[in-house]
């Protein structure tokens, strides 16, 4: 009993508010998250029914979305979180239609492809930084790693509630949906 980890005054457990989540694909959006889901699977079930009993073997493995949620915030010319993410949403393919007719018309003629929506954000990355995160030039250490596949926003995008009452700081929340996640355990980042 006496070596578990709440023994050991140097091991701590991991804690939710140190994380980072960097999106390649515009800006660098990592000091602007709040909130941030870790990767979640879902294994499937399929029952075979034998007599009078009920066998369950293991199904498909599923990847289910993941919530995130960005600070709105200015961060350089003509450029905020609002804005970065509308980007990505042209970037995947959907275009506004508006202007002239043949602008309109062009742009009703335009979807959000896979590829297009996968680019758009680049590589996604979320880690989960180490107690006393200890900087040596670019690198930061980290506890865990999360490499989503082929991420893409997926479903609503918020962009916040704007209330009198209220002194919160305004967000933008959307859903990370992927094929897979790749997790790599400590290391340097």
């Amino acid at each position: 009993m006496a070596d578990q980890f709440w023994h050991s005054p140097i091991t701590e457990p991991k804690r939710n508010f140190r994380f980072e989540l960097t999106i390649t694909g515009e800006n660098n959006l990592t000091w602007l998250v709040k909130t941030a889901d870790k990767p979640k699977v879902n294994v499937s079930t399929t029952p075979h029914k034998y007599i009078n009993h009920t066998f369950n073997y293991p199904g498909r493995v599923v990847w289910n979305p993941i919530a995130i949620t960005l600070v709105d915030t200015p961060f350089g010319e003509d450029n905020d979180t609002s804005q970065t993410v509308m980007k990505f949403l042209e970037k995947s393919g959907y275009r506004l239609p508006h202007g002239s007719n043949e602008d309109a018309q062009q742009a009703a003629g335009t979807n959000i492809q896979k590829s297009n929506a996968v680019a758009a954000l680049g590589k996604v990355y979320l880690r989960q930084l180490q107690n006393e995160v200890i900087i040596t030039g670019p690198k930061k250490g980290y506890i865990d790693e999360w490499e989503l596949q082929n991420a893409f926003i997926q479903g609503d995008i918020a962009f916040g509630t704007l209330d009198y009452a209220s002194e919160e700081l305004t967000t933008v929340s959307f859903t990370l949906q992927y094929d897979w996640a790749i997790y790599t355990a400590g290391g340097l980042a």
